[in-house]
């Protein structure tokens, strides 16, 4: 038996990678265009896919990509933020930059020209906090100073007039803001001291002053001084207290405020009696909010499975989406209204691994990022998995030969017999393109007719677990 082992291990390439919980390169950050995708990993990179016929995906070109890929060259990104048409992204060193949709100004480059690639917004390095919305945009500086430029039309630049300005002009004259938040057509703000403040389009009550009057600046709403998040959807809002406390206001016509009517509110109303909710998305008519247990939740129009729950029915509370309880971020799409109706309709997360990302609803211009434009009414994780191949772990022994292959592959296992062997092979750029079950430990799989290159195999039974390189010639 010992001399038939060392004749295999001579005859046939072994190969073993484990995707590992704990990859040095993660996800940190993803956010939803209106109908695009961009993700921003660990190690500073960009990488987006999705609809990209105004250049928002930052690529050069302006075709459409069903997959993640990645931005340039350039590893050091800090943060993104997505509009409807358009990106706003941070470097290490401070400097803002943008791509995309420009016909509002959106860009901040002094012209309203669309690009394809990433372009320096002015030579500031100052810049700190960016939120993208749908034809407008917003930053915080270092200082707390606050910024906008971009479409005006219902004054959600804050500057007191309904102008278009394409270049970053400060709001006010104060050094004390926290967060922001663009809408589709208004924005939110928390100052230092907590209060929310808010400016832009009003005919749903998405302000929160109690009226549908329009406002050019930035109004204080109410008097509390406890708001902690805010997120600005299309037509309404969503935000958080300091008492982890979620309230909503505005539109509700899909139900997007969560509070079990169809019914607009004028100011903050909180939804439910719970204190425990901790991330919140605002989309085009649906939400997501994350609770401190990180278990998902979500209300609003379902249509095409954007909440994630396996129905295409609209939720008119917050519902737990799945059972896991391991959600650290969650992200669902700017919304757009246009003659064919809303635009804006999927979402994404990240679980605690933080090594691969979950998608769900629209798929039609491959913003999910599967390699396919088949819609989703649940999450599914296969987007840009992470594999740390270079952490070695025979976690059980397996043999997979010939390696490399032209097509056929034998799998020779001596994992639990009494389980079957369930296998997903991906390819190198973290995509799902095989997956199914063997109930015998040795099995065949053929590979002819994929494109040539390197895939990982992944197998699994109840108790064990392996990975390994497949490279196809």
């Amino acid at each position: 038996m010992c001399v038939f082992k060392i004749m295999l291990c001579t005859i046939f390439v072994i190969t073993w990678c484990n995707i590992h919980s704990n990859a040095q390169e993660t996800w940190v950050k993803i956010d939803c265009g209106t109908e695009f995708t961009v993700g921003l990993k660990s190690d500073g990179s960009l990488w987006s896919w999705g609809f990209n016929a105004n250049g928002q995906l930052g690529l050069g070109h302006t075709l459409t990509q069903l997959e993640p890929i990645q931005v340039g060259t350039d590893t050091d990104w800090v943060d993104i933020s997505t509009g409807g048409f358009h990106c706003l992204a941070l470097k290490s060193n401070g400097s803002l930059w943008s791509w995309g949709g420009n016909f509002s100004g959106q860009l901040g480059i002094g012209n309203q020209s669309q690009q394809a690639v990433p372009v320096q917004v002015g030579i500031d390095t100052t810049w700190q906090i960016i939120e993208a919305g749908t034809e407008h945009s917003l930053a915080i500086k270092k200082d707390s100073s606050l910024w906008s430029w971009g479409g005006n039309m219902n004054g959600e630049l804050g500057l007191g007039n309904l102008i278009t300005v394409t270049t970053p002009t400060q709001v006010g004259g104060t050094y004390d803001w926290l967060s922001i938040s663009a809408g589709t057509d208004h924005s939110l703000g928390i100052k230092s001291n907590h209060t929310l403040w808010s400016w832009g389009g009003n005919t749903k009550g998405q302000l929160g002053n109690g009226t549908i009057n329009s406002q050019q600046v930035p109004v204080q709403v109410g008097s509390n001084s406890n708001w902690m998040t805010i997120a600005a959807g299309m037509g309404y809002s969503l935000a958080l207290q300091l008492d982890s406390t979620l309230w909503s206001w505005g539109v509700n016509s899909g139900s997007q405020l969560g509070n079990g009517t169809t019914i607009d509110e004028l100011t903050p109303t909180q939804i439910g009696i719970g204190h425990q909710w901790k991330y919140i998305s605002a989309g085009a008519v649906q939400a997501l909010a994350i609770k401190n247990n990180h278990t998902l939740y979500g209300w609003g129009y379902n249509l095409y499975g954007q909440l994630g729950n396996g129905s295409a029915s609209v939720q008119s509370f917050p519902v737990l989406i799945g059972t896991a309880s391991n959600w650290e971020m969650v992200a669902t799409a700017q919304g757009f209204l246009s003659s064919a109706g809303f635009h804006g309709l999927h979402s994404a997360g990240i679980k605690g691994s933080l090594d691969v990302i979950c998608t769900s609803g629209d798929n039609s211009l491959g913003q999910l990022g599967n390699n396919s434009t088949v819609s989703s009414l649940s999450f599914t994780c296969a987007t840009g998995l992470l594999l740390a191949s270079n952490k070695i772990k025979n976690e059980a022994p397996v043999l997979v030969y010939p390696n490399p292959t032209n097509g056929l592959i034998h799998i020779v296992t001596a994992m639990d017999k009494l389980s079957p062997n369930y296998y997903r092979l991906y390819s190198i750029e973290g995509r799902l393109v095989l997956n199914g079950k063997a109930q015998k430990s040795n099995f065949e799989l053929n590979l002819e007719g994929y494109p040539k290159g390197v895939y990982y195999l992944e197998l699994k039974t109840e108790k064990e677990h392996s990975c390994h390189k497949i490279v196809l010639k």
